[in-house]
């Protein structure tokens, strides 16, 4: 009988749940190690970058958090990069949604990355 995958704390350590959502890309998506390795690093980023020093409280999880930490990784990479962060967010997200550790659909708040960039395609009109 295979065992199940613990669930993410809903208020505990990052790595805890950074490794609950590591394990759901290997068994549940069949996501190669580099790619699990790498949505993996993203999502450890985002909850660093929210939660700080602070207890992390999944629940307390905000849109504006989120789409903040898009918007400051853009400054720093390509819209292609911005691309792939913003899917490995949506999937983050859509994680923690479906075993009841957000309420809302924070993913839908993820804006579409366009794959030119003429000017910043999340800062600039």
């Amino acid at each position: 009988v295979p065992q199940g995958k613990p669930p993410a704390p809903k208020n505990g350590s990052i790595e805890l749940i950074v490794q609950s959502y590591s394990t759901y890309l290997d068994d549940e998506k069949g996501l190669a190690p580099v790619s699990v390795n790498r949505y993996a690093r993203c999502a450890r980023d985002l909850l660093l970058d929210v939660f700080r020093d602070q207890p992390i409280e999944l629940a307390s999880l905000t849109q504006d958090a989120v789409v903040g930490f898009l918007i400051r990784r853009a400054d720093q990479c390509s819209s292609k990069h911005t691309q792939g962060i913003a899917s490995t967010l949506r999937s983050f997200l859509r994680f923690l949604q479906v075993n009841g550790y957000v309420r809302d659909d924070i993913a839908r708040c993820i804006p579409k990355i366009p794959a030119w960039r003429a000017a910043h395609p999340l800062t600039h009109s």
